[in-house]
């Protein structure tokens, strides 16, 4: 029983979203969304984190994200930090070119406000 704990904590561990920010603190967890000026993360060990997104010095996702750029592109992929700037699946841009970053729960949450059905008005 303890060895499977174990292997489940690591599995968790390795299946993480890291964000290091520019005073060298990591947080480690599941990137829920990024707005105009935050980054929200689900962390296992602190809940729900709220990170200013100017503060950011590096991002690394395990899972794809949907982004919406600064030109009005949207795309999806995992995200990655190389050289102060941020990889998006294919798309390499400025950091202050990501306008928004949403996992999966949170792009259905936003389609579903952008087409809302008769129940929902």
């Amino acid at each position: 029983m303890r060895t499977l704990l174990i292997f489940a904590a690591f599995a968790l561990l390795a299946n993480a979203d890291v964000i290091v920010m520019k005073n060298g603190d990591r947080v480690t967890g599941s990137v829920i969304k990024k707005d105009a000026t935050t980054v929200t993360v689900k962390s296992a060990q602190f809940g729900t984190v709220t990170l200013p997104w100017d503060q950011v010095d590096s991002i690394t996702t395990d899972n794809a994200l949907n982004a919406e750029l600064a030109n009005g592109q949207a795309v999806q992929g995992k995200v990655s930090t190389t050289a102060g700037r941020i990889s998006i699946g294919t798309q390499t841009v400025a950091p202050a070119d990501v306008k928004v970053l949403r996992d999966s729960g949170e792009q259905a949450a936003y389609e579903r406000m952008l087409h809302p059905g008769w129940a929902q008005l």
